[in-house]
Order: structure tokens, then C-alpha cells, then sequence
């Protein structure tokens, strides 16, 4: 699947070049360390940078993941090193 990444306003894309992503899941809110019981972490491709695309492809055993309630959070890092949660929520594995 594809995420844009915008501005505040929601739909003007950020140049997303020279930036990278991950996606983190588990079974608790705010996965983003193996501390936290992580089930896994996925690197998002930057598939079109100028228009603020990622794509994320999981991988087989990624998407055999049990049945359950886990969470994710996607996570950005800048060019100047800076991380932000830029997406997260519940995900539910029937």
C-alpha cells in the first residue's frame, strides 16, 4: 500500500528526498523499540520523493501475522536526523 506524506493542511505533499521510514508493529501502543514487545519493523521504499511517496510491501512472514489487536506506528526521519511518528493506530488481524 502507499501513504503521501502532506503538510499540516492534509493534502499538499512534502518533498520527502534524502529521507527515510519505518513501520513499526506490536501488541502494545507506540511499538517503536523491542522493548516494547515489537512484533516487527518494515522499511518503506520512497517511491516518488517530489510527490511525498512511500510504499510499504510486507513480507511474507510479516503478513502472517497471528490473529489479534496490535498497533503501528510509521515513523519518519529526516534529512537532519530528526524522527517523527507520523502515522499510528490499531490493527486488527482477523
Amino acid at each position: 500500500f502507499t501513504v503521501t506524506v502532506a503538510q499540516n493542511d492534509g493534502v499538499t505533499p512534502i518533498d520527502i528526498n534524502g529521507f527515510s521510514f519505518r513501520l513499526n508493529v506490536g501488541p502494545v501502543e507506540n511499538p517503536d523499540s523491542q522493548d516494547s514487545g515489537q512484533l516487527f519493523q518494515n522499511t518503506p521504499a520512497v517511491t516518488d520523493a517530489v510527490n511525498g511517496v512511500i510504499t510499504i510491501t510486507l513480507l511474507t512472514s510479516e503478513a502472517a501475522t497471528p490473529t489479534g489487536e496490535y498497533f503501528y506506528d510509521l515513523v519518519q526521519v529526516d534529512n537532519a536526523g530528526f524522527e517523527r511518528t507520523i502515522l499510528s493506530g490499531k490493527w486488527d488481524i482477523e
